[in-house]
């Protein structure tokens, strides 16, 4: 089996493991700390789609990274959410088995985990047909919130989303912990004519304007240099109960200000983040930062309101 055919939303493929990154960016990351190497080698936004028709679907897999301990994947079906599979939690490795609950040939997509990276050592699919790929292809950039990292399900992921309503191919290079690092930002092989930056949170603690100023200067000259025919938009910092402190959300509204500034230089749109999620704990996991699985879905409806392909 050629397992690399299964992977969507990948930079490239060795071994089963699908990579999001390139590996010039994974050795960046690996310099700067083990937290980072770790979130960067999840699987965050890649998926299994093919088309078959054999009704039990089953893949083992070897976990290469973990972030967080509770990991699941998701089964579509025809573009009909059936299940959520939670994955052994701590364990090096599994199996995945689902039995499906459509007849017939299906188009069949296994959305992987957020928070944990798989090699997929061996799959069972039947006698299975690469599944069409989109036309459209979508960069996403960010922290954790974009990687999803609270997000149960990773279906309800801001990327899913995204990919979801605009049926495009979606790289997502989000890295929990990330800051706005222009040293992340590379030529890649894969070509998006649409780029999502929703970057900034882990800048506002303790943000230093003149230094963070500096940076996010040559973060949007960069990627407007690499990807200059490509529509680019900025999120500045989505709301988070943090906000409720002045000191802190003085400092979100400057490293706004910095972004839009930055942004307007090199012809790029721009949405405010503290719009986009309801001001409430609720929509939040427990830290009050990243947002759940409800609040992921309120991020990506309202986004998708404020902007289009």
């Amino acid at each position: 089996m050629e397992l690399e055919q299964l992977f969507h939303n990948a930079i490239s493929a060795q071994a089963g493991y699908p990579c999001r990154l390139t590996p010039e960016q994974r050795a960046w990351y690996y310099r700067k700390s083990q937290t980072l190497a770790d979130r960067a080698d999840c699987s965050a936004g890649i998926k299994l789609a093919f088309v078959t028709r054999a009704a039990r679907l089953v893949f083992s897999y070897e976990v290469v990274s973990r972030c967080r301990e509770q990991n699941a994947v998701d089964v579509f079906e025809n573009g009909t959410q059936t299940a959520t599979v939670a994955l052994e939690a701590a364990q090096s490795g599994g199996t995945f088995s689902w039995i499906r609950e459509t007849g017939g040939e299906a188009l069949i997509e296994l959305i992987l985990p957020n928070t944990c990276g798989l090699r997929i050592l061996d799959a069972d699919f039947g006698a299975w047909q690469p599944a069409p790929r989109p036309a459209r292809r979508l960069l996403l950039l960010g922290d954790s919130i974009a990687q999803g990292i609270a997000s149960y399900g990773p279906a309800c992921s801001l990327g899913f989303q995204l990919s979801r309503a605009w049926n495009a191919e979606t790289v997502n290079q989000s890295v929990g912990s990330s800051r706005v690092w222009p040293e992340t930002l590379v030529r890649l092989p894969y070509r998006p004519e649409r780029i999502l930056a929703a970057v900034g949170v882990n800048d506002i603690p303790g943000l230093r304007e003149h230094d963070f100023k500096l940076r996010a200067g040559q973060y949007f000259d960069k990627l407007r240099s690499l990807y200059p025919d490509a529509r680019i938009t900025a999120v500045t910092p989505v709301w988070n109960t943090r906000m409720r402190r002045e000191d802190y959300a003085a400092d979100a509204r400057t490293a706004a200000r910095v972004i839009i500034d930055a942004c307007e230089r090199n012809q790029m749109e721009t949405v405010g983040g503290e719009t986009l999620i309801p001001h409430a704990e609720r929509f939040f996991d427990g830290d009050g930062l990243h947002p759940n699985d409800p609040g992921f879905l309120s991020y990506a409806q309202n986004l998708l309101q404020r902007i289009k392909w």
